[in-house]
């Protein structure tokens, strides 16, 4: 009864406050991406003058990669086959954004992988960044809380605790308090789940945190109360035999790619990969990533991502090859 009354007094609050500075659906610029234009990390003339040195585990290969998880299962199949149409040896290794920046930072790998717009420390001098395409982020839950669909604005009030029982919404959808689920990984970078909301802070008192994506997908849907948030194709790879159920925005669902492509689905992943520039440079590795950029779309439906041939065609904004902006 009392973590009840906290949960109306402290939603009361919330009300009396901005949702996390952005007025009713709308989403700022700059919680969605960086520019190339942003001031790069620093480093010293040797360290720029410094070709790749692979780990020591793989001396021998011919390309080094990490890759975060997502697209590690989406894309591992497809450099085996490049390494196998080029006689190449492509050690592939399976990490995070994080990761992935600390091995490009120390010139570990020839591609680093990240589901996230770059931060501004992601910006090392002479790396360039590819966008291979945008995954929807889908709003989850059990598939016995009877809501189909929610407006952006409503869904930042879900997580944000200012509405913190499902029975508040108008018209009732659901019942019960509020139980919401957040991954709130890649801190330093733009994108993902700050286009829900832009800062941890803002995220309700009653947050349930997990670290996996496979820990959002059980919990997201642990209880019809429950409400996470995951790309289709991870949501569809772990939610097993318990099922989830993938929310509408206003309408528009999630596996909606026709949606997402034209910028009305609001919520999305932003999947880059990079290439060296100067002393760290690798032809085999430019080839790649073309490879890779260019072939992705043929598995649109199946991994629910729109490529970056359809984003350029749906007038998005480009700088080289790397998403900067939506569509207006």
């Amino acid at each position: 009864m009392i973590a009840g009354y906290l949960r109306v007094v402290i939603a009361g609050l919330a009300l009396m406050q901005p949702i996390s500075g952005l007025a009713g659906d709308e989403t700022s610029a700059d919680v969605a991406f960086s520019t190339p234009a942003e001031t790069p990390d620093l480093r010293s003339a040797d360290w720029v003058s410094q070709g790749i040195r692979h780990q020591d585990s793989r001396p021998d290969a011919d390309l080094a990669v990490a890759l975060d998880q997502q697209q590690y299962a989406m894309l591992t199949p497809l450099i085996q086959e490049f390494a196998r149409e080029h006689n190449l040896k492509i050690a592939v290794t399976l990490g995070t954004c994080g990761i992935s920046a600390g091995m490009l930072s120390k010139k570990q790998i020839d591609v680093g992988g990240f589901c996230c717009p770059p931060g501004s420390s992601d910006r090392l001098p002479e790396l360039q960044f590819h966008t291979i395409g945008i995954s929807s982020i889908a709003l989850l839950t059990h598939p016995d809380n009877f809501t189909e669909t929610v407006t952006l604005t409503e869904a930042r009030r879900l997580f944000s605790g200012i509405t913190a029982d499902w029975s508040t919404l108008e018209p009732i959808r659901a019942e019960g308090p509020v139980v919401p689920v957040g991954r709130l990984h890649c801190k330093l970078r733009p994108g993902h789940w700050r286009l829900l909301l832009p800062d941890d802070d803002r995220f309700s008192p009653w947050l349930l945190e997990v670290g996996s994506i496979q820990d959002m997908i059980v919990q997201a849907g642990s209880s019809p109360e429950s409400i996470g948030y995951e790309t289709v194709f991870m949501a569809n790879t772990f939610k097993g035999d318990r099922g989830i159920k993938m929310l509408a925005i206003s309408g528009y669902r999630p596996d909606d790619l026709s949606a997402l492509a034209a910028g009305r689905y609001p919520l999305y992943r932003t999947y880059n990969l990079t290439t060296w520039k100067g002393a760290a440079s690798n032809p085999k590795a430019e080839e790649l990533v073309v490879y890779l950029t260019q072939t992705i779309d043929e598995y649109a439906k199946e991994y629910s991502i729109v490529s970056a041939k359809r984003l350029r065609a749906n007038k998005w904004k480009f700088v080289d090859d790397e998403l900067i902006g939506a569509p207006r």
